[in-house]
């Protein structure tokens, strides 16, 4: 089935063909284009390891004399609570490359300065590991210092 054109070639063409197979390569290009865009965001995210669907956090040990309750605990309390936290937890957080130490201290935060407990972990270096440390250690906010 193909289209006769009047000149001086005598040959006939198939057009409608190579337009078919043209939008067929173009969704193939397209296709690949964005699995090959998937692959490297899964990597970014993963960090550039190929080891997926592994628990990655840190595992704390949390119970009921150490745990934050912001609505019945008064400063004492917390006190108390924050270093059991951190007593009980601190042989999970020395496993951790380049820890130096881990200690708890009451800072002004928010918007009127409000002293809060939170917990202070010191390393001398950047390591891709700490990222496995939560943002809390059983209620209490954590601060990642480097030194």
């Amino acid at each position: 089935m193909g289209l006769n054109f009047v000149s001086e070639d005598t040959n006939s063409y198939q057009l409608e063909e190579i337009k078919k197979k043209n939008l067929f390569t173009r969704w193939r290009i397209i296709i690949l284009f964005s699995i090959f865009l998937s692959i490297i965001f899964v990597l970014v995210r993963n960090d550039y390891r190929l080891t997926f669907n592994k628990n990655e956090k840190l595992e704390l040990i949390c119970g009921p004399k150490n745990t934050l309750n912001s609505s019945n605990d008064d400063d004492e309390v917390r006190r108390e609570k924050i270093i059991r936290a951190v007593q009980t937890n601190q042989k999970s957080f020395s496993t951790l490359p380049n820890f130096q130490k881990i200690y708890p201290i009451q800072e002004p935060r928010g918007y009127r300065g409000k002293n809060i407990w939170i917990v202070k972990i010191i390393f001398s270096e950047e390591n891709p590991e700490h990222k496995k440390i939560p943002e809390q250690l059983c209620g209490f906010n954590i601060d990642i210092l480097y030194k």
